[in-house]
């Protein structure tokens, strides 16, 4: 039994470098610095990139005066013919942030504000409001889900750790796919950074 008291040690101090969630499809994004675990479920999500517009609500003009991107995770049993419900998120710098809860800027057509899921030192991380008004399959799935988001310090490029669980790296890299930024900038930021690195 001594004998194999090394190899089991060996074993259990193996399975340990693996966390809980290895196995666990998850969506991560280190350039805006936000991530989300879902369900085996939703293996082979697509990721859908759009942008949200911001309307002049305190200058009384309406006109368009700011964006920014919003990324939408669609669940691989979504058709035409049955939708499922898509799990947003808005992605606002603090300053934009600022504005849209003054409701200095209106970013839909809902009457309040988006609600904040998370944020970092660049960017908040927000739901738009009444996202799931039409009630589509998989709504109070995408509800719980979404307010699982993590936030974290946005990075250029997330590298595995060396000595990574078995067949490679771990699966929060491996399935994750991270959208194309475009490039563009954004004139009402008070930096000149643009919220699009090109």
């Amino acid at each position: 039994m001594k004998e194999h008291a090394p190899l089991a040690f060996v074993i259990v101090m193996l399975a340990g470098l693996c966390p809980a969630w290895a196995d666990a499809v998850m969506y991560e994004n280190p350039q805006y610095g936000f991530r989300i675990p879902l369900p085996d479920s939703w293996q082979g999500y697509a990721i859908i990139t759009d942008e949200w517009e911001g309307y002049d609500n305190a200058g009384g003009t309406g006109s368009l005066i700011d964006h920014g991107p919003i990324i939408k995770l669609r669940n691989p049993l979504w058709t035409r013919a049955a939708p499922y419900e898509d799990l947003p998120v808005m992605v606002f710098t603090p300053a934009q942030w600022v504005k849209v809860q003054a409701e200095d800027i209106g970013v839909g057509a809902a009457p309040v504000p988006p609600s904040e899921l998370g944020h970092n030192s660049r960017f908040v991380l927000a739901l738009p409001a009444r996202y799931n008004w039409d009630y589509a399959t998989g709504y109070e799935e995408v509800d719980r889900l979404v307010h699982g988001l993590q936030a974290f310090e946005p990075t250029t490029m997330r590298v595995p750790p060396s000595g990574s669980c078995a067949n490679s790296a771990f699966p929060i890299w491996r399935r994750s796919t991270w959208p194309t930024p475009q490039a563009r900038t954004f004139p009402s930021l008070s930096s000149s950074e643009p919220l699009h690195p090109s």
